[in-house]
């Protein structure tokens, strides 16, 4: 054994001390065994006495020994690896940043797409539980360290493995400081589940609630109203609501369908309040009335997506209501319809919200009347507005799932009002927009800076409706066409790489990213089976020659843009 006695501390020393008094007792053990039979006999011990007693000691006094020994043996394994282990060499602190990159990042990058909240929710514990599985070490880190706890969940979904109403007391006793509660409930939860709640009220900082099946409203309702406390009682800055019921928008929502109203008295008012001291408000497929609805200069991000607002005329006065939140940096306006006013209002009757710190407005998949309040009733600005038209855009919605047809050129005329920075079409436009339109909506949004590109199929009919014309010397000619800076092309199939190579010299693209297969021709009508963009191949060479800045991207990934209606913890 190595002689640490000048330079080590008394517990080492202890240590050492008694190993190598174990090691003297076990060598004299061991001599008295080897003389035990001569010995015993020497002394008139019976030899049947001795044989019993020798069975006894080798079962009890020998396995103790050996248990002890080998657990000793598995410590100082254990410790010397831990010595010599490079990430425990670390500081705890920066074992523990590891750890929750490895818990909360990873659950949130994006490999093939956004994830579904209760995906994101298997796939944070799964890897909390991977850790601890490592080793003694890692795990006391993972126990102590709150942040990694702070996220307390209850999944109440039966199409999903993870069932985790136990966790909740526990990730609560686990966690310190802020908590993050993501909830999934369906028709046969039980509001009782939350009982735990009932005592840590005042530390929940976010509250994410899913409900599906008959009775999801009543379960919102529910869930939410424990946490309508006083205001001086809560942390609670953000709050996602999302009530996955099964009925279409195509009605003006009744009050029985609204998650709480003037009806329900006191949690009514209670919730006004807690509106004024939120920041985040995310809601989908949740009804309220929307008019009545006031936040404060504290909400900076605000998302209405999938829902029936009512009328016209509710949806720009909720809209004018925002003029309460001068502090709003993000709106997003997502698949959401109205119907016009029976007693239509005038143009000139139109009044518009200024909102001067915002810096994104993201409006997709509006009917013609529900985009119209939206862009007529919030002021231009400097903020990044974002289109996603469908072919709702070429109707107005009416009750009871009629419309009425809009002309191309009405839409024009409404987006040439407006200044939009990037325009998003998936497959959907293709299918149901014939493509010559695509450049007739192009003309009508002069200053367009970004184009995105989703699930199309680009050949020589789409590239001439992209392509910027030479000449701006007129109308006529181009002029209202835009100069692209950014062109991002996701999951396209691609049949002409000349005409790709034509849109990128005409708009001078400056950043560009390119992800899905390229079908080459091979004969007057015939192309090559789709094979996905290599980087040596020659069209992506020229690409990454002629554009500034050059990406080739996972032909699979759904980009998040276009997955406006997958409910997302974060």
């Amino acid at each position: 054994m190595a002689d640490l006695s000048h330079t080590t501390p008394a517990t080492v020393r202890q240590w050492q001390e008694a190993g190598l008094a174990l090691a003297k007792s076990l060598a004299t053990y061991l001599d008295v065994c080897s003389s035990l039979w001569i010995r015993s006999g020497q002394e008139g011990v019976k030899p049947q006495p001795l044989a019993i007693c020798i069975d006894n000691t080798l079962q009890s006094l020998h396995t103790t020994l050996e248990n002890q020994l080998s657990r000793s043996r598995a410590v100082l394994v254990y410790t010397k690896n831990m010595i010599f282990s490079p990430i425990l060499r670390l500081p705890q602190e920066i074992i523990s940043k590891i750890f929750v990159e490895v818990v909360y990042s990873s659950s949130k990058a994006i490999r093939d797409g956004p994830e579904w909240m209760g995906t994101t929710l298997a796939t944070m514990f799964s890897n909390l539980h991977s850790l601890q599985r490592v080793c003694r070490s890692w795990r006391y880190v993972i126990l102590d360290q709150g942040l990694l706890w702070s996220v307390v969940p209850i999944c109440l979904d039966s199409s999903k493995s993870m069932k985790c109403t136990k966790s909740l007391a526990l990730g609560i006793e686990r966690a310190r400081g802020n908590l993050h509660f993501a909830a999934i409930f369906n028709t046969e939860s039980n509001p009782g589940f939350l009982s735990p709640l009932n005592w840590n009220i005042s530390r929940f900082y976010s509250v994410n609630i899913q409900t599906k099946g008959d009775n999801s409203t009543a379960l919102m309702t529910a869930a939410l109203e424990k946490f309508l406390v006083p205001a001086h009682s809560t942390t609670l800055r953000e709050l996602s609501l999302c009530d996955m019921i099964s009925s279409d928008c195509d009605t003006v929502p009744s009050a029985d369908e609204q998650a709480l109203n003037s009806s329900h008295s006191q949690s009514w008012h209670s919730f006004l309040e807690l509106l004024k001291q939120l920041s985040v408000f995310r809601a989908h497929l949740t009804n309220f009335p929307w008019s009545q609805l006031v936040f404060s200069s504290q909400l900076l991000e605000l998302r209405l997506s999938r829902m029936a607002i009512g009328y016209d005329s509710t949806l720009a006065a909720f809209l004018m209501n925002l003029a309460a939140a001068p502090c709003l940096q993000v709106l997003q306006i997502i698949s959401v319809s109205t119907f016009p006013d029976i007693i239509a209002t005038t143009s000139s009757n139109t009044q518009m919200v200024t909102l001067p710190a915002l810096r994104t407005l993201n409006v997709q998949n509006l009917f013609f009347n529900t985009l119209k309040v939206v862009l007529r009733t919030i002021a231009p600005g400097s903020h990044r507005l974002i289109l996603c038209p469908s072919y709702n855009a070429m109707y107005i919605d009416l009750p009871e799932l009629n419309t009425d047809v809009v002309s191309i050129e009405e839409l024009s005329m409404l987006l040439k009002s407006v200044p939009i920075d990037t325009l998003l079409v998936d497959d959907q436009m293709q299918d149901d927009v014939p493509s010559p339109d695509l450049h007739v909506l192009l003309r009508s949004m002069p200053g367009l800076k970004t184009l995105h590109v989703y699930h199309w199929d680009l050949g020589a009919g789409e590239w001439p409706d992209m392509k910027r014309p030479r000449s701006a010397s007129s109308e006529s000619s181009g002029s209202e066409f835009p100069k692209l800076e950014n062109l991002h092309l996701s999951s396209v199939h691609i049949h002409d790489e000349e005409g790709l190579k034509e849109v990128v010299t005409s708009h001078s693209i400056q950043r560009m990213t390119l992800g899905g297969d390229n079908c080459r021709r091979i004969g007057p009508r015939t192309f090559s089976p789709p094979d996905y963009f290599k980087v040596d191949e020659e069209i992506v060479c020229w690409l990454r020659s002629n554009v500034p800045d050059f990406r080739l991207t996972d032909p699979h990934m759904d980009p998040p843009e276009f997955e406006s209606m997958m409910w997302r913890l974060w």
